[in-house]
């Protein structure tokens, strides 16, 4: 235990050498730079030329001080050194170190060490970026816009959508970046064996670094990347029809949502969402932009009046096109009519946790094996994307709503299915003959699903049965006899358009 007054080795090294940190770093609590610490103790005696025991004392506050003429300074680091050191520090505390004096800013420039920074979000090669180096590269793209890459489902009524943020490093898009691509289902398509090949992405955003000859409409000229939307072809009026042109990205650090519309065909509650879900992902970086701090609702528009009652909700991002034309305003929110002015759809972190399926007929199979994002056959609806999660306490198999339709809207709970004691097929299979088509079922249980008509309390809930017929595939029965089948979401279920 050290006593009162002692200053632990990274402190002291770093206090010694003048190290500005960031206000909130803390050596004694950042794992980063306590991996420094441990990566340069090898340093302390050898880079000084001193035993320790001879060229220091303590004072009566126990606090080690150096007395040997010698006393180290950040500049006697090696540079080899300072790239194990950046192994373990993030940009800033890097940025900090080389700005601590002008031997070691001379290293500021250093491919090498922005390179390493790259690599995190996956770019290891700087030619798609034409002329443009590693610091550029992570400095003006990455460091701001990488948290992005992932997926982010939007909240807009009754339908609500997913948008997928990822790296566009090869052909297809007007240059390299970062690339924002809604996922789009077909709707209304006939019920099939494997319903899924519907799914498909349309880039939306692109971030990338302006420049005219690209293609790319540049109202703002900057060294650093900026935020595009491209036109929606399907609108009759259709101000940039084909060239990408400026948009706005903004953080939502705290966001109000109303409960209820009024709008011409009656009022009507909005289910809340993100609601007690866990699809939200807590862990999910934001893009260091600087957040709005509070969104407040308008308190009417031509079609529609927001109630005054508000729901607090969770860290968002926001997307919008200053001409009104582009397809993060309009792309597949067009169910309901009479909701076609609604505002900018907010986006949540979606968690898209891929977990291996297991073999329904192992004895390692348990119901928390089918936890994670799935998509289902909602027949005339289309695909719909569903998060299943395990309630342990009530020993309940949820499936929540991401996507919805005007029956079931996004953010409801579809089903929910009792897993504390599975049926017995041999014995029960007389109450669930449709089942029994699927020659591998192995694992079947009872419970509810939600039936109802857009945003309204009066669902009823029928009796449903949920039949496990392999790892990543489920087949819910409601006692009325329609079927809904659902696969586990893997990436080969998708093809991109732009």
């Amino acid at each position: 235990m050290p006593t009162e007054g002692f200053i632990e080795p990274l402190d002291y090294l770093l206090q010694d050498w003048h190290l500005e940190l960031p206000p909130d770093a803390n050596p004694r609590n950042s794992p980063g730079l306590a991996q420094v610490e441990h990566a340069i103790t090898p340093l302390n005696d050898h880079s000084r030329g001193m035993n320790r025991d001879e060229s220091t004392s303590t004072d009566q506050l126990g606090q080690l001080k150096y007395t040997g003429p010698h006393q180290p300074r950040i500049v006697d680091i090696p540079f080899d050194i300072i790239m194990v050191m950046s192994r373990f520090m993030s940009a800033t505390e890097v940025m900090n170190l080389l700005s601590s004096c002008r031997k070691l800013h001379s290293f500021i420039d250093e491919e090498s060490i922005w390179l390493h920074f790259c690599s995190r979000y996956g770019v290891r090669d700087r030619q798609p970026f034409v002329g443009r180096s590693f610091k550029e590269i992570y400095t003006c793209l990455l460091h701001t816009y990488g948290p992005l890459l992932g997926t982010w489902a939007g909240n807009h009524p009754p339908i609500g959508n997913i948008l997928e943020f990822r790296l566009q490093l090869g052909p297809g898009m007007p240059a390299a970046g970062i690339v924002g691509e809604i996922w789009h289902f077909d709707r209304g398509l006939p019920n099939k064996s494997r319903p899924f090949d519907d799914l498909t992405r349309t880039a939306v955003v692109l971030i990338t670094f302006p420049d005219p000859s690209l293609g790319i409409t540049v109202v703002h000229p900057s060294r650093y990347a900026q935020v595009y939307c491209c036109g929606d072809m399907s609108r009759r009026i259709v101000r940039h029809p084909t060239e990408w042109h400026e948009a706005s990205l903004h953080t939502l650090s705290r966001l109000a949502t109303p409960t209820n519309i009024d709008i011409v065909s009656g009022r009507y509650k909005f289910p809340d969402f993100p609601g007690a879900s866990s699809w939200y992902d807590v862990l999910r970086p934001f893009p260091r932009l600087h957040p709005l701090v509070q969104v407040t609702p308008n308190e009417s528009t031509s079609t529609y009046v927001r109630d005054r009652d508000v729901t607090a909700k969770p860290c968002a991002i926001t997307l919008g096109c200053p001409s009104g034309d582009s397809y993060i305003s309009s792309y597949s929110h067009r169910a309901m009519s009479d909701l076609g002015d609604l505002p900018a759809t907010y986006y949540f972190p979606l968690c898209t946790e891929v977990v291996r399926g297991i073999p329904p007929e192992s004895v390692e199979w348990t119901p928390a094996s089918l936890r994670g994002l799935w998509l289902g056959d909602y027949a005339e609806v289309g695909t719909e994307c569903i998060h299943v999660e395990v309630d342990e306490g009530s020993s309940t198999l949820r499936g929540w709503k991401v996507t919805g339709d005007v029956f079931v809207p996004r953010g409801t709970t579809t089903w929910d299915i009792h897993i504390g004691v599975p049926l017995d097929i041999n014995e029960d299979g007389w109450r669930i003959p449709a089942l029994l088509e699927h020659s591998e079922v192995h694992q079947v249980y009872c419970g509810a699903m939600r039936f109802g008509n857009g945003y309204t309390d009066t669902y009823v809930n029928t009796l449903a049965f949920l039949a496990v017929t392999g790892p990543d595939d489920m087949t819910v029965l409601s006692s009325d006899g329609r079927k809904f089948t659902y696969t586990r979401y893997r990436e080969k279920h998708s093809s991109r358009k732009s």
